[in-house]
């Protein structure tokens, strides 16, 4: 998984409205982020997306990777970002 980022796919497949990844991709990330000194990771979120769905993509991330502390943040066009209180 070397210099891959969601930049890059995105300007692959720029019509992407939907990422479905594995068991194994999940773990693929996660030893990617423990192998880089990664503990600690922040989601940003377009603040256009619904609370719950928003919600269920960080449960899905912290259950991948339960060794890697979650942040969830919002983030809108023009402004500035703004941090969901949740521990992490």
């Amino acid at each position: 998984m070397t210099g891959f980022n969601f930049d890059m796919l995105f300007d692959v497949f720029p019509n992407l409205s939907y990422l479905h990844m594995g068991s194994g991709a999940w773990k693929e990330i996660e030893n990617y982020f423990h192998s880089r000194g990664m503990e600690d990771m922040a989601l940003v979120i377009h603040k256009g997306v619904d609370n719950s769905t928003a919600g269920g993509l960080i449960s899905k991330c912290r259950a991948a990777c339960p060794r890697v502390r979650w942040k969830r943040g919002m983030w809108t066009e023009g402004t500035e970002d703004l941090w969901v209180s949740e521990p992490l």
